[in-house]
């Protein structure tokens, strides 16, 4: 993939902004153990290491792998997109769940966590400074639109926040649209702003208020 990301990069540098779409999430042990914090340490080169030193460093750093120096993957996007969903917990067995436990969750499993959000924010201005910040995939997968209503509004505070501390942010896409097929919950989980019938649900005018004030 990573190969597959500097031969786009080839072809696309020079037109239109290019981002990534980085799946990130921070992430905990859940127990403290050794073990688990060894998972965790593990699950973080994974999924962060591996980009960030990429696409700072030109490096290739696949954990258990000789490192591979690709200079061109340095700075090989314009701007750095990721989704987020919640922050990830790592069990002793090294299996992973939804973070933190205390949560509500959606019919998939998966607790959104606002602070989650703002904890990848920070970390990606932090390991790329200076790169500009795109969110690619924000939302939730439940048939509560009031659920869905209230996390979009302290998400978007999460981000009023990170812009005032100084990241750039320079746009939010919704996941989704409108309801789509979810791998793990088919047609059952919609996560649109808008129903298959094209209806908008209250999220969507939610999500237009804050989309005219920016």
């Amino acid at each position: 993939m990573v190969f597959a990301w500097r031969d786009a990069w080839r072809e696309l540098r020079g037109g239109p902004p290019v981002a990534t779409a980085l799946n990130l999430a921070p992430i905990f042990s859940i127990d403290n153990s050794p073990v688990a914090e060894q998972y965790a340490r593990d699950a973080d080169a994974v999924i962060w290491k591996v980009w960030m030193r990429a696409l700072r460093d030109g490096v290739l750093t696949i954990p258990g792998l000789p490192e591979i120096e690709i200079p061109e993957l340095r700075d090989s996007c314009d701007m750095v997109g990721f989704s987020y969903e919640s922050a990830i917990g790592v069990t002793r067995q090294g299996k992973f769940v939804s973070y933190p436990n205390n949560l509500r969750r959606t019919a998939l499993g998966i607790a959104p966590w606002v602070e989650g959000l703002s904890l990848v924010l920070h970390r990606l201005s932090e390991e790329l400074p200076d790169r500009p910040l795109l969110i690619t995939g924000l939302g939730i997968g439940t048939d509560d639109d009031a659920w869905r209503c209230d996390y979009l509004q302290e998400c978007f505070e999460a981000v009023e926040e990170a812009i005032n501390d100084g990241i750039d942010i320079r746009g939010i896409f919704h996941q989704t649209g409108i309801d789509q097929y979810e791998w793990l919950g088919g047609y059952e989980t919609p996560f649109g702003l808008f129903t298959r019938d094209r209806e908008p649900r209250a999220s969507a005018e939610v999500f237009a208020e804050y989309a005219k004030k920016r």
